[in-house]
């Protein structure tokens, strides 16, 4: 294994001691007072997202750009306390623009040596992304944040809050800024692009299988408070259809289509092929998700195998959409959070189909997958119901 991220270090490394640190000071951002504060954030997008599809009045919307200025909006807001302003400019903002070009380049899958050596060449060619891109946004802010005081970071909190009061009370001489600046970069990279698909592989199978929004509408009802939002721990504990829907987008399509594991100490034959132990191998996700040996009609989208038939599961344990032991993802709760709020909101307000002259069936050939997933044009109509039915 490479570790890709060099000479920068973070949470995002094959160092496990450095890896299980960074971690701990991640959690402190994901903790149940830090996921209260946020949901009142995330609701402001999903309010946006919300007047976005009222101002179209039932004319196509690309769904996925508007979940990639959704989820890209959330994750600036919450993870350095200010957004990229996408949904209210119905644009992309240059350095979201800059990020997703440049993770395309992993969908070429180039050996990690030679992605590292074009990295290094090119930066001395052209101007630095700390400068001009993706990165000076991050920095920007990171600095910004860094210059208050810790009485004014609470005020506002933000996943990278906890990560600068560590490094802040270091001794100058074990300050690791190269760590701080490469988690802010990851904070939002990991938890934009990944929300974003979810959601939008959500919404295609709900327009192509719209009895299942009957199904998530009806559980809905009961739960929405008079002239307020749905609150997320009610849809996480009473709303089982909705989440089974986001278990069956996440398993067909999951956020990261490979994970990484460890063959037991005695090795592992892989198709005829010998393993040794202690060895870190690549796991398919995409395709265990897909097994028939796993799962009945692996290849449909059937919300009720998560539901109601659990007989469509033969073996739950492959199911790991956000991986699995020390590496799996610490924002899984924040990400369903999102997915929940956006889900709930917008189906129990529009009905969801696919725009006249959009060709759904060639929509999976304008998915890649580029260690996350880069979708090409959703086109949905969202038309209003009537009296909420």
């Amino acid at each position: 294994m490479y570790d890709l991220e060099q000479p920068n270090r973070g949470i995002a490394t094959r160092d496990r001691g450095l890896h299980a640190a960074r971690r701990r000071l991640w959690s402190r951002g994901f903790g149940d007072k830090a996921l209260r504060a946020y949901e009142t954030r995330v609701a402001v997008y999903v309010d946006q997202l919300l007047a976005r599809l009222a101002r179209a009045h039932g004319e196509p919307v690309d769904a996925a750009r508007l979940a990639e200025a959704f989820a890209f909006d959330v994750m600036g807001d919450v993870g350095l306390g200010s957004d990229f302003g996408m949904l209210q400019s119905a644009t992309m903002h240059a350095a979201v623009e800059q990020l997703v070009q440049g993770l395309s380049i992993m969908g070429r899958r180039l050996p990690v040596w030679l992605m590292r050596l074009l990295v290094d060449v090119g930066q001395s060619l052209v101007p630095t992304e700390a400068t001009t891109g993706f990165l000076a946004f991050c920095y920007h802010h990171l600095d910004r944040l860094m210059l208050m005081a810790d009485v004014e970071r609470a005020k506002r909190p933000s996943l990278i809050a906890p990560l600068i009061a560590h490094y802040e009370q270091q001794p100058p001489l074990h300050r690791d800024l190269s760590a701080l600046r490469n988690d802010c970069r990851f904070i939002i990279v990991a938890g934009s692009d990944t929300v974003a698909a979810t959601l939008a592989f959500a919404l295609f199978y709900l327009a192509k299988h719209p009895q299942h929004v009957l199904h998530v509408r009806k559980e809905l009802q009961p739960l929405r408070r008079a002239n307020a939002a749905y609150a997320d721990h009610q849809l996480r504990d009473a709303a089982p259809y909705l989440n089974a829907v986001i278990s069956e987008t996440l398993r067909l399509h999951p956020p990261a289509s490979t994970i990484l594991r460890i063959t037991p100490p005695e090795g592992i034959t892989v198709a005829g092929n010998f393993i040794p132990g202690d060895m870190t191998v690549f796991s398919s996700q995409y395709a265990i998700g897909r097994s028939e040996t796993l799962y009945v009609d692996a290849a449909s989208f059937r919300p009720e195998r998560w539901h109601s038939d659990p007989s469509l599961v033969k073996d739950a344990s492959g199911y790991a959409p956000f991986s699995m032991g020390p590496h799996s993802c610490i924002g899984r709760p924040l990400a369903l959070m999102e997915m929940r709020l956006v889900l709930a909101e917008t189906l129990s307000r529009y009905s969801v189909s696919f725009a006249p002259d959009f060709d759904h069936g060639s929509f999976p050939d304008r998915v890649h997958d580029c260690m996350s997933w880069h979708i090409g044009n959703l086109d949905l109509c969202f038309t209003p119901l009537v009296d909420g039915s």
